[in-house]
């Protein structure tokens, strides 16, 4: 009876002992289909380098799709464009400048040049010599951008002649700019282009001789259209609007600061050459005081 007992111990060590054939990756076959339907048919030899290649199974096709669907995606496509630079309809128009809207020309320059121009500079702007050199960029009615130039005549001026020749003349740039947002829609190329069409180089104009004691456009360049002059000195005025003298335009010219190579790659695109360095051109407190010279002729 003892020996029996030892017997049926020592078979039931034997059995813990000795691995069942059905224990896959250390549990058993039982255990597994305890976990439920979800387990069954996996290939739980994953876990095993030794039975299969040390290279990982990856999950079959059914599996990923069932996981990627629920993920949210991991990249996304290129942005569309900007509703300024997109679908927005794009209405660039140039304006004259009048005392209602010069307020908007100080504004621009405050914001886009770092030099402070005088009362006079905006009174000049309103002069009628200059309506077609002066000028506001519109991007959908909205003032985005200015051109402000001037007319130099010889010096001192030549005193009017009966010569059919023209005498010579040049356009300064002294303002062009567009608020950052609105660059590179055209609106930049659009008032030079203007500007080139109007009074670029070899073009003749009709012009105020400045040999005469008192230009008529003072009045308009101080924005008052006051009318109490009489009839006879109505007349009068008519006639000396008449005086005036052709101009040949010699070249247009600005100057820009040595380290604005955006301005620079602009101007020489509309024909400009580069000119002259003035190393000390700026005031005190703008930085870098040089200047080049840009001219088309």
């Amino acid at each position: 009876m003892e020996e029996a007992w030892v017997v049926v111990v020592r078979w039931a060590w034997l059995a813990a002992a000795v691995p069942d054939q059905s224990v896959v990756g250390g549990r058993s076959a039982n255990a597994a289909a305890q976990r439920g339907p979800c387990s069954q048919g996996r290939d739980t030899s994953y876990f095993l380098p030794s039975l299969r290649s040390s290279t990982p199974t990856p999950l079959t096709q059914p599996a990923m799709a069932a996981t990627t669907s629920t993920l949210p995606p991991t990249s996304f496509g290129t942005r569309p464009a900007a509703a300024l630079k997109g679908n927005t309809a794009r209405r660039i128009e140039l304006t004259n400048l009048t005392p209602n809207n010069i307020g908007q020309l100080r504004k621009l320059n405050s914001v886009l040049l770092p030099v402070r121009y005088s009362e006079a500079f905006y009174k000049d702007t309103l002069s009628e010599e200059r309506r077609d050199i002066c000028k506001l960029a519109l991007f959908n009615d909205m003032p985005v951008g200015m051109l402000v130039c001037r007319f130099e005549y010889p010096d001192p001026p030549q005193a009017s002649s009966s010569s059919s020749s023209p005498a010579p003349v040049k356009v300064y740039i002294m303002t062009l700019g567009v608020l950052a947002p609105y660059r590179r829609l055209g609106i930049a190329s659009k008032m030079i282009k203007h500007l080139l069409t109007f009074a670029g180089p070899g073009t003749e104009l009709d012009l105020p001789d400045p040999a005469l004691p008192a230009p008529l456009s003072k009045a308009i360049a101080a924005g008052s259209a006051a009318k109490k002059d009489t009839a006879t000195a109505g007349k009068k005025d008519n006639k000396e609007e008449k005086k005036t003298k052709k101009y040949l335009v010699e070249s247009v010219y600005l100057h820009v600061q040595t380290t604005n190579d955006e301005a620079k790659d602009f101007y020489k695109k509309q024909g400009f050459g580069e000119g002259e360095v003035l190393e000390e051109y700026y005031r005190r407190g703008v930085e870098p005081r040089s200047a080049v010279i840009l001219e088309r002729k």
